[in-house]
């Protein structure tokens, strides 16, 4: 059985500093991107994430290393996080997919309904910006339960 690992492909370090390096140089930025960025945004600076973000909300200092340079517009790196985030969900869900597809033990229409589980999954982990994505496979699954009555 083939292993997929697509998960990797979405990862942003330069972003993730970027905006630790906007925030440390202006902690009011904190609470502007702090909408935009949904938890498990970032992968490889999650702990300095964490770090900066429980320092404002405690009021402490920051201090962020001088080599990262500050996003020009951490909003946009704030989106990018969020949609390269997204991006890990679907991966995630296609390796999942992947696997029950070569696992000729599990019946296809199983597969099917790992599809339509897993759209509504990432969806929902997905938030509000997402509505309407991903609806095909909910929609789908609505009518064929419906079929069925």
């Amino acid at each position: 059985m083939p292993i997929f690992r697509l998960v990797d492909e979405f990862v942003d370090p330069a972003a993730e500093r970027s905006v630790l390096a906007a925030v440390a140089r202006d902690p009011s930025v904190y609470w502007r991107v702090l909408d935009i960025i949904p938890p498990g945004a970032f992968v490889v600076e999650h702990a300095a994430w964490e770090a900066v973000a429980a320092s404002i909300e405690e009021e402490s200092p920051l201090v962020a290393p001088s080599d990262w340079e500050p996003a020009p517009d951490p909003y946009v790196a704030a989106r990018r996080l969020a949609d390269l985030l997204r991006r890990r969900l679907v991966a995630e869900a296609q390796e999942r997919i992947g696997a029950a597809l070569f696992d000729t033990n599990q019946p296809a229409t199983r597969v099917i309904d790992l599809m339509d589980e897993e759209a509504a999954r990432v969806q929902e982990a997905a938030g509000d910006d997402q509505s309407g994505d991903l609806l095909w496979a909910r929609s789908r699954r609505e009518r064929r339960v419906a079929g069925r009555r």
